[in-house]
């Protein structure tokens, strides 16, 4: 009954276990060529080891967390861990809603083979064309410290999780907080501190008439400023480039390119990450235009606030 030349010692402490029929289906799985276990590690070495492990467990069922995370330290490569996890998942089974201790054992057992599951699929799934695998949210930071601006950044997230959000499922598994989920928020981080930037007070010097230094107006922010001057382009029916206006307002505001230029790819983005101060802007702006008596312009800020 071995694939191996035991000793008579070692044989009849084999057919000790075997007298067991959960061991017998053990040595079943570990020995049949048919078998996708067949071979994965000597029988007798296994079924000593997740002998020894069930009498642990069952001894300190009181230590849930403690019991997984000591079955880790155990001399085995990943594939055989992953065979343990689901021999000690199908022992523990019949004990399942029995014992609340046990319960949170096998559940940390299960995530463990999961995760294990998961891993062996990323190593075979190809995702990009030029056969890459996915990478990491980890990795994907840590690229991003190689880009000198805020927005080759932001570009390369906006790549990054677009290819992730077309990946199959149980990619989007693979972590606790989906990588799209993780990209998002390290766009809008990097979104907020190119606001925040942008609309610190800023002096320009004016060198054609008394190189005085004009400060810009309090209300006057980045988002004002471009949502104001967009209405006022949308009111006169502007139809131009993006590239254009970002020109013009930069001809005639203190605010760099680069930050307009995000600012009108995302106009209106402000209003999902802070309502408040989205709402706070358009009051502001509405209430110059209405001073100007563009009725129409504040009309369509009304309707814009009632929408959102």
């Amino acid at each position: 009954m071995t694939n191996k030349k035991y000793t008579k010692q070692e044989k009849e402490e084999l057919d000790t276990f075997l007298l067991d029929e959960f061991y017998q289906n053990i040595y079943n799985e570990l020995t049949n060529k048919k078998s996708e276990y067949f071979k994965l590690i000597d029988p007798l070495i296994f079924i000593r080891l997740f002998n020894k492990q069930t009498i642990l467990i069952d001894e300190t069922k009181n230590r849930p967390l403690f019991n997984a995370r000591n079955l880790q330290k155990v001399y085995l490569d990943e594939k055989q861990f992953h065979y343990l996890y689901k021999c000690l998942l199908v022992y523990f089974e019949h004990e399942e809603g029995s014992d609340r201790q046990l319960d949170v054992f096998c559940l940390e057992i299960w995530k463990l083979q999961q995760n294990l599951e998961m891993d062996f699929m990323l190593e075979e799934y190809v995702m990009h064309e030029d056969g890459s695998r996915p990478l990491r949210f980890d990795e994907i930071l840590e690229y991003t410290k190689t880009l000198s601006t805020d927005e080759e950044k932001i570009k390369y997230l906006i790549i990054e999780k677009t290819k992730y959000e077309q990946s199959s499922e149980w990619i989007k598994k693979r972590s606790g907080l989906a990588v799209g989920e993780q990209c998002e928020l390290e766009i809008n981080k990097l979104k907020r501190i190119a606001e925040l930037e942008a609309n610190k007070d800023v002096s320009i010097v004016n060198t054609d008439k008394s190189n005085a230094q004009l400060k810009k107006h309090h209300d006057l922010t980045l988002d004002r400023a471009v949502l104001a001057i967009s209405y006022l382009l949308d009111e006169l029916s502007v139809k131009c480039k993006l590239s254009k206006k970002k020109e013009f307002m930069d001809f005639i505001t203190p605010y760099s390119p680069n930050t307009i230029k995000t600012k009108l790819e995302n106009l209106h983005d402000k209003q999902e990450r802070n309502f408040i101060e989205y709402e706070k802007d358009l009051e502001v702006i509405s209430k110059y235009f209405e001073n100007l008596g563009l009725a129409k312009i504040v009309e369509k800020i009304k309707k814009d606030l009632e929408i959102n």
